[in-house]
């Protein structure tokens, strides 16, 4: 039964990985936009909209410079937000002295939600925000 759990677990995980090259929303989109500006432009663009420009757009404005621009990257850090709070469920029901097999439940279930689906693959700073 724990290895049944494991491999649900692993089949969700890799659903929610090809989700990654799905289309931009219009608020990805628009995000990309601004992340293509040159720092100065963007940092003027964002501040210039809303109070302040937070340290995910920063971060992402030198990720996507080293990267490249498409939408598997911009999504890349959201899905590994993802995987570290799966692990920290883990860790968190293994602490508590959970069995195996319900911290991999635990984990299934979480990875089932189409919340956390949605937060695991948006070129939003979401999934980073839950697993901080």
């Amino acid at each position: 039964m724990q290895r049944l759990a494991f491999y649900a677990l692993v089949g969700c995980g890799a659903a929610v990985f090809f989700k990654l090259f799905h289309s931009f929303t219009l608020d990805e989109s628009g995000m990309l936009a601004l992340l293509d500006q040159p720092f100065g432009v963007m940092f003027e663009s964002y501040t210039r909209t809303y109070p302040m420009i937070s340290l995910y757009e920063v971060v992402m404005w030198g990720w996507l410079r080293v990267t490249g621009m498409n939408e598997f990257l911009l999504r890349l850090p959201s899905f590994i937000c993802a995987i570290l709070i799966l692990f920290e469920a883990w860790k968190i029901s293994r602490h508590l002295r959970f069995t195996n097999f319900i911290s991999l439940l635990i984990c299934l279930i979480l990875a089932a939600l189409p919340e956390f689906q949605r937060f695991a693959t948006q070129a939003r700073p979401y999934a980073a925000l839950i697993y901080l």
